[in-house]
């Protein structure tokens, strides 16, 4: 009988205190969880908001005839870190273009950065682009890409200054003909040499 009586009061004693570290550890655990999901909500606010202007869902509206662009300049160019996402090269130059084109959504809000010739044939749009073969993506002679610049373009020269855009691909809309794309141009640089101009891929 006395046996019993101590193995029921150790086991007592045992199952208190395995209750109230229990206890301790799951108030701890809670107030590290309620700290962490802070921490990783605001984080992801902060995202958003970073996200919301690079994918251009803020920004001022710039027309040109018929066409809309959406886009803030200013707060791109201060969120901007200055690294792009994808470079374009002398490489597969036209394949790149063409990519964009067809699988938009996989490059929509991506930094890029690309070198050509400035292209003003199309005036009141602005181009970057190579002369190549004769495709579905190119305008003329050329395989290029429409960019929109906040700046003066009056002293770049058509088919003769060589560019580098530096900017965010976005979308934009024509009324009954759908969406276009294009770059918005946080950095242009006029180059001092004409690099490879005619590409074949």
């Amino acid at each position: 009988m006395k046996k019993s009586l101590i193995l029921i009061l150790v086991l007592i004693i045992c199952s208190g205190m395995l209750c109230s570290c229990g206890d301790k550890k799951v108030v701890g655990n809670d107030k590290n969880a309620e700290k962490q999901s802070s921490t990783e909500e605001s984080k992801g606010e902060e995202n958003q908001k970073k996200d919301d202007v690079l994918k251009g869902q803020k920004g001022k509206i710039y027309k040109r005839n018929h066409a809309t662009y959406k886009c803030d300049f200013k707060a791109d160019r201060k969120a901007y870190k200055g690294k792009p996402d994808i470079v374009v090269g002398d490489k597969y130059y036209a394949t790149q273009i063409n990519d964009w084109y067809q699988n938009f959504n996989k490059y929509d809000g991506k930094v890029v950065e690309i070198e050509g010739y400035y292209i003003n044939e199309f005036a009141p749009f602005d181009f970057v682009g190579r002369y190549g073969p004769s495709c579905p993506y190119c305008n003329g002679d050329y395989v290029s890409f429409e960019f929109l610049w906040d700046g003066d373009l009056s002293k770049f020269k058509n088919a003769k200054d060589w560019i580098k855009v530096t900017g965010i691909l976005r979308k934009g809309s024509l009324p009954s003909q759908g969406e276009f794309y294009y770059i918005q141009a946080l950095k242009l640089e006029k180059m001092k040499k004409i690099g490879k101009d005619i590409v074949a891929n």
